[in-house]
């Protein structure tokens, strides 16, 4: 399962997690990991909220890899919580990500969030 975020990462403190993937994903807040690279982010998985999101640790991500306005990331879940719609005490939930830098094609940013998204559309 994979979602784009086209939105202005620069200055995020959190990420909403679109509609088409929770129910793959826990039903609270669990551990996460974002891994890029050769490095990994621990971030917190926030599944008990209405909008789901990456939550805190995102901020060190977007600023660490320098994330910009007009920058996308496309976000692999790799392993979900155990369960799926789990329940406290569930696994860490690990996405692969990778950062597209600026100077996107329009057909793609003509899209904005992605499809799904539904919370606080255009922000993060």
């Amino acid at each position: 399962m994979q979602f784009t975020q086209l939105n202005a990462v620069a200055y995020s403190c959190a990420q909403e997690i679109p509609r088409h993937l929770h129910s793959h994903l826990p039903g609270s807040r669990v551990p996460a990991v974002l891994l890029f690279g050769n490095q990994s982010w621990a971030v917190t998985y926030c599944g008990e909220l209405k909008c789901k999101k990456l939550g805190p640790g995102w901020r060190d991500f977007v600023v660490t890899n320098r994330l910009r306005i007009g920058d996308a990331c496309v976000f692999e879940l790799i392993t979900p919580a155990a369960g799926g719609t789990g329940s406290e005490g569930d696994g860490k939930v690990v996405f692969r990500v990778q950062v597209l830098r600026g100077d996107l094609p329009d057909e793609i940013t003509s899209r904005g969030a992605t499809s799904g998204s539904h919370c606080h559309r255009g922000q993060l």
